[in-house]
């Protein structure tokens, strides 16, 4: 079975984040919370629409303790969804840290 998948945010070859299903991102004042705002018009191959829902619902499914992906994230993080398209997420623990947030998605 193969997965097909695109990231949020993209690092180039020098190191530099760019675009992916997220249009910009930036840090909240709290330094932990990063709010993504989502590219409209991407679609499922069954023809439905990608947005926050489906952020929200595979950073949850992939940093449960049982997810074989939740090493990728080094902990738990939570989600609030802003509106269709901008999402906001935070580690649970502030140890994880900002950079690790940001490389994450």
């Amino acid at each position: 079975r193969s997965v097909v998948f695109d990231r949020l945010v993209h690092k180039d070859a020098n190191g530099n984040y760019t675009p992916g299903l997220a249009e910009s991102w930036e840090y909240l004042e709290d330094g932990y919370t990063l709010q993504l705002t989502l590219r409209q018009g991407v679609k499922f191959h069954d023809g439905s629409d990608f947005n926050a829902e489906d952020v929200a619902a595979t950073v949850e499914w992939t940093t449960r303790p049982e997810s074989s992906r939740v090493g990728d994230w080094g902990g738990k993080f939570e989600t609030e969804i802003v509106d269709g398209y901008t999402i906001k997420l935070w580690p649970e623990s502030k140890e994880i840290g900002r950079a690790s947030c940001r490389e994450r998605v």
